[in-house]
């Protein structure tokens, strides 16, 4: 990849609120949001004074009717606040931990230094907030852009041309409804140190301080700490660069449920592995699997505990790899939680085919022919096979 397009990838080799002119109305709901969860009761889509948006509930059922403890009841409640007799032009679909999650699992951080003679310093400076997918998740960069107030545009990218990025790259809107986002609901990976570095040379250029040889010479030296550093360029064109030392992540807690919905929507498999029994039908082994960066080695070890089952592995490539193999604990604590707390795009269309295969698991009808078909039937759709189908 180009330099200055790389951001950092972690494990992978992938309510801004509206200033208020009027009278205002607060709704108190719970974090789950999904596609077709909110409704109006008005013919012109506009929400009114007196009028309040309702959630349709979409959880499988009372948390205290499931069968085993998840971790389910740190759902916390927030407010949401609709500006009377606004257009909801951009109905929030995505709750905001859910982009952080996703975030974190998929987003980039980019600053690139080019030579510009036009500019008064002779060097161009470009900062972009950056969401790359595969074209099947198209949908989720679509959701992503509309929780951001429709800021920025969606292009496709790569040499395939089969995946998309949603870029913002406005100063202005980076400043005024990116950074809000990410300072009310903070990263929790080690990307969250790329976030401070690129949040300290947008504060750099509003203050004008990159038109100054001074000013540029502390981007470049924030820079050179962000992402991959400084290419070998612009090491040889700012010879006396001191980089900053990399803000230090302490991994503390996780935030919210919905953090980890769409962090698993980026970075999760939800993965079926099947073998010839000896017997009839087929061995059938669920797995739930999540992998990030050894830096982020805590957070990965912290979900035995959050997930109460399950083992975390530091692996040779220097990947940290969590893992639930387990039927029972998939069954009775990945299963119902994913239930819960929403995916999104294709990994959401994976969980439901794994929950069809553990289904038939559960009743055993894997041990007849019927039953090993169907299942051999869903698998060959999920994962990278699912990908694969344009």
């Amino acid at each position: 990849m180009i330099e200055n397009e790389m951001g950092y990838r972690g494990s992978k080799s992938v309510t801004v609120l509206n200033s208020p002119t009027s009278q205002m109305k607060c709704v108190t709901v719970k974090e789950q949001r999904v596609d077709g969860s909110w409704c109006i009761n008005s013919g012109d889509g506009l929400a009114k004074v007196g009028q309040v948006m309702h959630l349709r509930c979409i959880l499988m059922g009372s948390e205290r009717n499931y069968q085993v403890k998840i971790p389910s009841n740190q759902i916390r409640q927030y407010s949401t606040i609709i500006p009377a007799t606004v257009p909801l032009l951009y109905p929030k679909v995505y709750n905001p931990w859910f982009v952080t999650g996703f975030t974190d699992a998929e987003g980039s951080f980019i600053v690139s230094i080019s030579k510009y003679p036009g500019a008064r310093s002779g060097w161009n400076i470009q900062v972009k907030f950056k969401i790359s997918l595969h074209a099947k998740d198209l949908p989720v960069l679509k959701e992503i852009q509309r929780y951001f107030n429709g800021e920025g545009k969606i292009d496709r990218s790569g040499k395939d041309r089969e995946s998309f990025s949603y870029t913002i790259s406005s100063r202005k809107v980076i400043t005024t409804v990116v950074l809000p986002h990410f300072d009310l609901y903070p990263l929790i990976t080690q990307k969250k140190a790329d976030y401070e570095l690129f949040k300290r040379i947008i504060e750099t250029m509003n203050n004008q301080e990159h038109l100054t040889d001074l000013g540029l010479q502390k981007i470049v030296n924030l820079r050179a700490s962000l992402n991959l550093g400084l290419s070998e360029g612009l090491k040889v064109a700012f010879p006396n660069t001191n980089p900053i030392l990399r803000p230090l992540v302490i991994f503390h807690e996780i935030p919210s449920p919905l953090w980890v919905a769409g962090f698993v929507s980026g970075e999760g498999t939800f993965y079926v592995a099947t073998s010839e029994s000896k017997t009839n039908g087929l061995n059938i082994r669920l797995r739930f699997i999540l992998s990030q960066d050894s830096r982020d080695k805590e957070l990965m070890k912290s979900l035995t505990t959050y997930f109460d089952c399950g083992g975390c592995e530091v692996a040779k490539d220097g990947m940290v790899y969590y893992t639930v193999t387990k039927f029972a604990d998939n069954y009775s604590k990945i299963l119902p939680f994913f239930s819960s707390h929403q995916l999104a795009g294709v990994k959401a269309n994976d969980f439901k085919d794994w929950c069809k295969i553990a289904a038939i698991v559960k009743t055993k009808a894997h041990q007849t022919k019927e039953g090993s078909d169907q299942i051999t039937q869903i698998k060959a759709h999920m994962n990278k096979a699912r990908v694969n189908e344009i």
